[in-house]
């Protein structure tokens, strides 16, 4: 059987992009994310790592029937742009939610023949929304079509210095539980989500300077290195230029504004 690594922070973004199309009347919304990783050369063939969100629409066939229609260019631009960002990344599966609600058969077929010999994996998935651990996935092969793979999910060290606690132990720092931990990340990672998909906005719809695209590929590329000893200057720079890039996304959007 073959197996993958999975990344936590995919389950993560998952959740991020299913939670924010919950409304009143849709509980259970549909979502479909490619996802890009590398190979291995261990007994783990992938190492899934990153995904990108499809934007569906739900095309009404008839009183009955309907299916979803995607942009195929805006999808193509936003995984090159992370296979720009990420040269060692490359397009492995597909991920799609809730398949016992929503019939995703043309949508994968579609996406199959489109990145033909590049999707190698397909994933199903059933988010509990604020239990990261609460969820059920199912990974399968698409050739030879169904077999059921095996997954690992992949977390994050901590070093966590342990002692036992006794009766002179007074601490006064809050104990943070791993439910508290990661819900702390999940509000990181949607509210630099929201900032990034302004910048894709701004991508998408104007012609961008080489300027901006520089920075944008220079802050993922520095995203992407290990921590450093001068981790807190990196930091006030990268914010610094995440301010820089919010104001062009801002200057963009009134002018949008002004000219409707």
């Amino acid at each position: 059987m073959d197996s993958v690594r999975l990344h936590e922070l995919l389950l993560l973004e998952a959740n991020y992009h299913y939670e924010i199309q919950l409304t009143d009347d849709v509980t259970k919304p549909p979502l479909c994310l490619l996802l890009l990783g590398q190979p291995l050369n261990d007994h783990e063939k992938f190492e899934i790592q990153r995904s990108v969100a499809i934007t569906l629409h739900l095309q009404v066939i008839n009183d009955q029937d309907g299916q979803f229609v995607y942009d195929l260019h805006q999808v193509s631009k936003r995984v090159n742009l992370v296979k720009e960002t990420n040269p060692h990344l490359e397009l492995c599966g597909i991920m799609v939610t809730d398949d016992q609600i929503y019939d995703y058969n043309k949508l994968i077929e579609s996406l199959i023949q489109h990145f033909k010999g590049e999707i190698k994996y397909l994933f199903t998935y059933e988010p509990v929304l604020n239990s990261v651990m609460g969820h059920k996935l199912n990974g399968f092969t698409v050739s030879p079509h169904g077999q059921q793979i095996g997954y690992r999910l992949k977390h994050g060290k901590v070093n966590i210095e342990t002692r036992k606690a006794d009766e002179n132990t007074n601490s006064c720092l809050p104990q943070t539980s791993d439910r508290q931990r990661m819900d702390q990340e999940l509000s990181f990672v949607q509210k630099l989500t929201q900032e990034i998909d302004r910048i894709i906005r701004y991508l998408d719809y104007s012609q961008p300077s080489d300027r901006v695209l520089r920075k944008v590929s220079m802050l993922v590329s520095q995203l992407n290195r290990g921590p450093t000893t001068d981790i807190d200057e990196m930091i006030m720079n990268k914010e610094g230029e995440l301010n820089a890039l919010r104001t062009i996304c801002e200057q963009w959007e009134m002018g949008i504004e002004l000219g409707d």
